[in-house]
């Protein structure tokens, strides 16, 4: 069994607690894992366009092709965001609304899968300037 974990963190996975905390989950699985984080890619949200239909396959390009084969191939997930406004960042929210890719002809592609969801929030005030080059 191999699980897929995502980290919606657009912070450095040194500095970021979603990616901590996924990484913590999949290691104590004691399955295979492999671990992506989205920071830095170009994901865009689902456009409707329905170029899905007759495929499966997602047809806006940007960085979630590269990622497709990984989520079809992944018998289970571990997907992380921080939560902005009391919901996930607009990259996870974007990840997760294009996989509506997967559900048309065969509509089974991820059926079945176990998902865990974790989400990480909290603040401690505003960063000083200083701060927010590590960033």
């Amino acid at each position: 069994m191999k699980i897929l974990g995502i980290s919606g963190s657009p912070r450095k996975e040194s500095q970021s607690g979603t990616y901590k905390l996924i990484q913590t989950v999949l290691e104590n699985t004691a399955l295979e894992y492999e671990l992506v984080s989205l920071r830095k890619k170009n994901i865009g949200g689902c456009i409707a366009c329905l170029g899905c239909v007759k495929d499966n396959v997602c047809k806006v390009e940007d960085d979630l092709a590269p990622l497709r084969e990984k989520i079809v191939q992944a018998d289970a997930y571990v997907i992380g965001a921080p939560n902005y406004y009391s919901t996930l960042n607009a990259v996870t929210h974007a990840l997760l609304e294009r996989w509506f890719q997967f559900r048309h002809q065969t509509g089974d592609i991820l059926w079945g899968k176990l998902a865990v969801v974790v989400g990480v929030g909290g603040t401690s005030g505003g960063f000083p300037a200083d701060e927010l080059e590590k960033f």
